[in-house]
């Protein structure tokens, strides 16, 4: 570290002086109360430098959001140069730094640059960071503590402003991908953002074709960025497609968005019961990264479709693709399903009985998308709606030009089609990270393509009802998991207990885990009736 970069980190350290509060760095980045976060923002905006240079130059993001949480919280989260989250080495970095002193930051840092080979010293290609934010009322002065932190190690930043999650992760992601040349460090800035608008509106006007009866989606918004990125995005998109868009402009996410309908399965503030009975309705979390769908039926009855349905939709529609293209054993794409736990066990058992392959990987997008990109395309969702689909730039391009050569040789127009179809997705698609407009456009898109409502969509299967709830415990660090997070290992003997009460009712199923972000754990049950799921999840509870 360079000694004016040495003084300046210290002037900063004063200007944003650390509490007396351990921050952890988690499956979300740092999340906590927006007012005790300051620090953490700057030393997140130096650490980003850091891990910039230590790829090379790559440019870095840091999103400032606390997605679904309460208006009050705030948090950060980084983003590697492909469009992923933080690798886990450097979340332990980013953990160790944030809790340093003031005394200790500087000689961490000084490690971390003998870490990636001093080349901060040799005057190698410094860091570049992009920062983003939502619209919570604390994001503008903890984006400006970031700011400050990428300044004082010298970073290059850039500034895009009040932008969704996914946006982020796609200009690192496009423009890391495209850095010989093609786009310049001006574009981040002055039209990445538009570009991103412009992508996926194409995609989808291209994809969609012209359609007689255009479709009306209402959009619960949850009083967050999501809500001022649709507005962005359906005016690229009509007349295919228009957003009828509630709960734009109050407290964020109160009893509203993705997670408030997943969590209490009930129907958000702004939808009315009765008006918009038969309507098919989305809602999107705080920051534009979940998408869960639901209707109300004729009988007045809430019915969800949550990410298992979303991942279903989407896979079964990518296998009908394929089937029809009849490629050769050669040629044929493998395709794999990725969930968690958390995946309602009907959803298993509807993809088993389809003959689709499905993987099981513990909570979190980043170990989701490590297991979906082993596939030539990977579907993963979480139940809580947050995912997407992966291709593997190399197969793309394979398929390309595959169609190219059936073209030419005349091969059948359905198989054509096809193929070009399975193309399309991997463009609509924002593959980068779970995006909940650009899902919203692809489910459109499939329904429209299948011509069913969503009434047809909902009746594939039947979920078990089920049960999640927090429990407070003392120290989460105690409960120790395996099987992707299935079974407990520590404390000991606890397991047991919670196979005796889930074994006692008909399709009895529990997992415990422990919280990323706070001292608690998720207690989740399943079971064949709604009652039984709740004593499950009340007895292994207590």
């Amino acid at each position: 570290m360079k000694e004016m970069e040495e003084v300046a980190l210290k002037e900063g350290l004063l200007k944003y002086p650390k509490p007396d509060i351990k921050f952890q760095y988690g499956t979300a980045g740092f999340r906590t109360k927006g007012d005790v976060l300051a620090s953490v923002m700057y030393r997140m905006g130096c650490l980003a430098v850091l891990r910039s240079i230590s790829t090379g130059g790559k440019l870095i993001g840091a999103m400032v959001t606390a997605s679904h949480n309460p208006e009050e919280d705030n948090g950060i989260k980084l983003i590697e140069p492909g469009g992923e989250m933080l690798i886990p080495e450097w979340e332990s970095h980013a953990t160790a730094i944030a809790n340093s002193s003031d005394q200790e930051i500087a000689s961490l840092i000084r490690s971390l640059d003998e870490h990636i080979d001093a080349r901060i010293q040799e005057g190698s290609k410094g860091g570049s960071v992009l920062v983003g934010r939502d619209t919570r009322k604390s994001s503008p002065s903890l984006t400006q503590a970031v700011i400050d932190g990428v300044h004082a190690l010298g970073g290059r930043l850039y500034d895009i402003g009040e932008v969704s999650t996914p946006i982020v992760h796609w200009v690192v992601q496009k423009y890391n991908d495209t850095q010989n040349g093609a786009l310049s460090p001006e574009w981040i800035e002055t039209t990445s953002v538009n570009a991103y608008f412009d992508t996926l509106a194409s995609a989808f006007r291209s994809s969609i074709g012209d359609v007689a009866q255009p479709t009306t989606l209402i959009l619960d918004g949850a009083n967050g960025i999501g809500a001022v990125m649709a507005e962005r995005l359906a005016k690229l998109i009509e007349p295919q497609l228009k957003f009828d868009i509630r709960n734009k402009n109050g407290k964020l996410n109160y009893l509203a968005g993705a997670d408030f309908v997943k969590t209490s399965q009930s129907i958000p503030q702004g939808i009315d019961p009765g008006k918009d009975r038969g309507k098919r309705i989305a809602s999107i979390d705080g920051d534009a990264d979940r998408v869960i769908y639901f209707y109300i039926d004729q009988d007045g009855m809430f019915k969800m479709l949550d990410g298992d349905r979303i991942a279903i939709l989407m896979a079964t529609y990518i296998s009908d693709l394929i089937k029809s293209a009849e490629f050769s054993d050669e040629e044929i794409p493998s395709l794999g399903i990725v969930q968690t736990a958390y995946a309602n066990g009907a959803s298993t058992s509807y993809l088993n009985f389809k003959l689709m392959t499905v993987s099981c990987v513990p909570t979190g997008v980043k170990h989701l998308h490590h297991e979906a990109v082993k596939y030539d395309i990977g579907v993963y969702f979480e139940a809580n709606g947050h995912g997407t689909v992966v291709f593997k730039k190399e197969k793309v391009a394979k398929l390309k030009e595959m169609l190219r050569s059936w073209e030419s040789q005349g091969v059948s127009e359905i198989r054509r089609e096809s193929l070009r179809n399975i193309i399309e997705i991997s463009e609509l698609i924002n593959q980068a990270i779970g995006d909940a407009l650009s899902d919203i456009l692809m489910v459109e898109l499939i329904l429209k393509r299948k011509n069913i409502s969503v009434e047809d969509w909902g009746k594939s299967y039947e979920d078990l009802p089920n049960k999640l709830v927090a429990q407070k415990v003392g120290d989460r660090f105690k409960f120790k998991t395996r099987d992707a997070e299935r079974k407990l290992t520590h404390p000991e003997g606890l397991q047991e207990k919670i196979d005796e009460i889930s074994a006692r009712f008909p399709g009895g199923r529990c997992f415990v885990r422990p919280s990323g972000t706070e001292d608690a754990v998720r207690v989740y049950a399943e079971a064949n009736s709604a009652q039984d799921a709740a004593t499950i999840s009340k007895e292994v509870s207590e």
